[in-house]
């Protein structure tokens, strides 16, 4: 039967058809074509209270009852009645629901990857609720869980974005960016993959004109503030006439509970003023009421929870096998249980001591005061010298004095000057020994990591992260290296290789590779924790990525991030990029722009 003909049928008043009632002509509409429905894009708005979460779960009954795959993100806990019936005495979906404080089985925020993929390949029915995470961690999985299923599926399946502005924002502010391109990308061109999108918000103003633009139906609720009503005049005027425009302006604010305007200018060309049927399932989104003694159900429909774990550990075991982050992250978690392990027996006989923690400004000042320091230490390590070749030119003339037949005025000669020191004969390096030059391994491995860093030169500190020497071995060897005439300190405190410092290291020494070969080279040399942390930055490149976001990403403490920071800094990987951001170096992508 068309829709034409059940049109015909509603006009003449004949709401039975073959056995089932309907209650409105959109609805006729979605029972003949539930099965298009499924890649079709549609919008339902309405203030809270007006009826657009049980308009969306009336939906997703209908394409449950065709055995049309269906997954639901639902961000406040409110779509786990979908298991029970309407008065919660019977069964209802056998809909399994992941997360929440009534589902089968939590929902961690890196799972959004895995469980797209899950979706993707067996498609089962899902309820996603997100309600127990984070705005932060909820934001994270939707943007995994939507390109995930952009990129897998290939089957015909409707999401449900509830609350959908909060992913797909009018203003997309800082950090939403990756969470707003998933959700734009599945809603603009997720059809040609199969994937049909309903999007329900109470904010019309909230949520993003250009992807509310892409639906194919709207379905407006009451609405009663003028911002969040132009949105809806907006989409429907392009197709409405100016009086159907004036009748939508005039009634919207005073729509009944369940009641809308019901726009599809070209998949069901309708426009009309009807009222949605209630639902058949448990209404688990109604607001309590004072002294109203709330139902549980008592039935839910079950589900093959055993069977869906199985599926889900075949899939994890498949995302573990390709995933280097979910590599990385398990061994950053085997890391950290290593490392807590010794503690765990001593921690009844340690006292616990508080450290307090510095702003970023402190550190900074700290910082410079520290590189004066240096630089006022390196300035009286010079005048030393020359204090003691004074001291030898005295002593000299003091034992003349002394020495009989020796005028007490005769003047003395200056001190010749020694003509610089050729270097001594070297043999080769060997087995990644430095060169037989007369350094010891301390001053080669200092001259090595100061010669790879010609180009901006090295504080002492990063010669201590470069090297591992401790400050008094560092100095000492740096020391050697200055009175040698192998480097020799510019500016402030930037120390760099001389000619003979270069000449010193042989024709083996090989400085540092560029650009990606760079970028390999310190993947294999970091210790794990700087590692991590250099990844998420190197991932975000060019933009600058922020310090929280980084410990979010890698479960590192304040202390531990910005210790490994710290590192990244002084081995020139990472530079500050404003307050709290930090950003990979051009370096490691061998000069690219973005």
């Amino acid at each position: 039967m068309t829709v034409a003909q059940l049109r015909a049928l509603h006009a003449a008043g004949r709401w039975s058809i073959e056995g089932e009632e309907f209650l409105d002509d959109w609805m006729l509409q979605q029972r003949c074509g539930r099965n298009d429905a499924v890649t079709e894009t549609i919008g339902i708005l309405g203030r809270k209270g007006s009826g657009k979460t049980t308009t969306a779960s009336v939906l997703a009954e209908e394409l449950l009852a065709a055995k049309v795959p269906v997954a639901i993100i639902d961000p406040t806990d409110a779509w786990w009645g979908l298991r029970s019936s309407k008065d919660g005495k019977e069964e209802g979906f056998p809909i399994t629901v992941l997360g929440g404080d009534h589902g089968d089985a939590p929902l961690e925020e890196t799972a959004g990857k895995v469980i797209a993929e899950l979706l993707a390949e067996e498609a089962p029915p899902l309820v996603l609720s997100l309600g127990n995470l984070s705005k932060s961690a909820a934001r994270r999985f939707v943007a995994d869980f939507c390109e995930r299923l952009y990129e897998k599926n290939r089957t015909a399946l409707h999401l449900v974005i509830d609350e959908a502005d909060e992913f797909a924002p009018q203003r997309i502010g800082k950090g939403m960016e990756r969470t707003f391109g998933a959700v734009d990308t599945l809603v603009r061109r997720g059809r040609v993959r199969g994937i049909g999108v309903t999007m329900v918000t109470q904010r019309s103003a909230a949520i993003n004109k250009d992807v509310l633009s892409q639906c194919e139906v709207l379905i407006a609720h009451r609405t009663s503030h003028p911002r969040d009503l132009d949105p809806t005049l907006e989409w429907m005027r392009v197709h409405a006439t100016a009086e159907q425009l004036e009748l939508v302006r005039a009634s919207i604010a005073h729509l009944a509970n369940g009641e809308a305007w019901v726009m599809s200018p070209q998949w069901l060309s309708f426009f009309d003023r009807v009222q949605m049927r209630d639902r058949t399932t448990f209404n688990s989104s109604a607001t309590p009421k004072a002294g109203e003694r709330r139902i549980v159900p008592k039935r839910l429909a079950q589900v093959d929870l055993q069977l869906l774990q199985t599926k889900m550990k075949d899939t994890i075991e498949r995302a573990k096998a390709t995933d280097p982050n979910l590599l990385r992250r398990r061994v950053m978690e085997l890391e950290a249980q290593l490392a807590k392990a010794p503690k765990a027996a001593t921690a009844a006989k340690e006292k616990r001591v508080e450290v307090p923690v510095l702003k970023e400004g402190q550190l900074k000042r700290i910082e410079a005061a520290i590189e004066k320091l240096d630089h006022i230490r390196d300035r009286m390590a010079q005048a030393q010298q020359v204090v003691v070749g004074e001291v030898d030119v005295l002593r000299q003339a003091l034992e003349r004095v002394r020495a009989p037949g020796v005028a007490v005025f005769k003047p003395i000669a200056p001190r010749p000057q020694p003509a610089p020191r050729p270097p001594p004969p070297r043999r080769a390096a060997a087995n990644g020994e430095q060169p037989d030059d007369g350094m010891g391994k301390g001053e080669w491995v200092i001259l090595r990591a100061v010669a790879q860093h010609e180009q901006a030169g090295v504080t002492r500190e990063q010669l201590t992260v470069l090297t591992g020497y401790k400050r008094s071995s560092r100095d000492t060897y740096l020391q050697r290296l200055l009175q040698r005439e192998y480097v020799q300190v510019l500016g402030m405190n930037a120390i760099f290789a001389t000619d003979a410092g270069r000449r010193a290291l042989g024709p083996d020494f090989e400085p540092l590779p560029t650009g990606a070969a760079l970028l390999d080279h310190w993947r294999q040399k970091l210790p794990q924790g700087e590692l991590a942390v250099m990844e998420i930055a190197v991932a975000a490149w060019p933009e600058p990525v922020d310090r929280e976001r980084i410990s979010e990403a890698t479960g590192y403490q304040r202390s531990s991030r910005d210790t490994y920071l710290q590192r990244l800094r002084s081995r020139q990987l990472v530079l500050d990029a404003g307050r709290g951001q930090v950003r990979a170096s051009d370096t490691l992508f061998n000069g690219a722009t973005a």
